[in-house]
């Protein structure tokens, strides 16, 4: 059983708040009361760099680039979500299952295959 909702943005944005909140409204139209939801998944269509982003007298909310910056330096300095919205909540109540977890060939040396010639 698959839902889909699509937001489309007034204009180009990078502000987290704006993408949470945007998030926050999807994630409301797609609850159904009695449903177990095992899996959510965000995903991003057309995505514009900033520097062709076209101006607009009419901006709903500018974008809050600065405090995109301070997010950006703080996680960058002290390790990835140092610093990250409430909503996102304090406590992870859940995590991938790695138990069946195959190997890394191609990205942990220690799961290169060892060869002994006797």
């Amino acid at each position: 059983m698959g839902f889909k909702q699509v937001h489309r943005f007034a204009y180009p944005t990078d502000d987290t708040t704006v993408i949470t909140k945007a998030v926050s409204g999807l994630v409301d139209a797609l609850f159904v009361e009695g449903v177990r939801y095992y899996k959510l998944g965000v995903g991003f269509i057309a995505m514009t760099s900033a520097k062709y982003a076209q101006g607009d007298l009419f901006y709903e909310s500018p974008p809050n680039s600065a405090l995109m910056k301070v997010f950006d330096c703080i996680n960058q300095k002290y390790g990835s979500h140092s610093m990250f919205l409430a909503a996102q909540g304090i406590e992870q109540k859940w995590a991938m299952r790695r138990a069946l977890l195959s190997p890394q060939y191609t990205t942990r040396w220690m799961d290169v295959p060892k060869v002994r010639c006797g």
